[in-house]
């Protein structure tokens, strides 16, 4: 019997690092969804079931500290990693303090974002890209 695959939305105002990440996440197994702009991701993640967020920070009409304040109240247990090109150190505590799993910086290392995704998804108890489950 096969699982089923994570699901995972990413909220990136950027096409085309968007487009990139979602291609990446699509080739290492999972499922994606993309909005490119905070209202549309907030929309999506507090409608739908995600496995894991991937959150920008600077984005247009809600920024992505306040779109994963308003996430953690209503699924607390979401995870969610910030994405974002504000690497400062209090930028880095205002997304943790914000909610936040995990904070990349970018520019990033997409064999790096991709190992934080898995384990965060394992911490998570979720399926990790492709695996397969068989019942004997």
């Amino acid at each position: 019997m096969k699982k089923t695959k994570a699901v995972i939305l990413v909220v990136e105002d950027d096409s085309s690092i968007l487009k990139g990440l979602l291609d990446v996440l699509v080739f290492n197994g999972f499922e994606t969804k993309g909005a490119v702009d905070g209202q549309t991701g907030l929309e999506s993640a507090l409608k739908e079931g995600f496995d894991l967020i991937i959150l920008d920070v600077m984005l247009p009409i809600i920024d992505g500290f306040e779109i994963c304040r308003q996430i953690r109240l209503k699924k607390p247990t979401q995870p969610i990693i910030m994405l974002t090109a504000k690497g400062s150190e209090e930028d880095i505590v205002n997304g943790f303090k914000a909610g936040a799993d995990d904070y990349v910086c970018k520019p990033f290392s997409l064999r790096e974002l991709m190992v934080r995704v898995e384990a965060l998804l394992r911490r998570a108890g979720k399926n990790v890209g492709d695996q397969v489950l068989e019942i004997k």
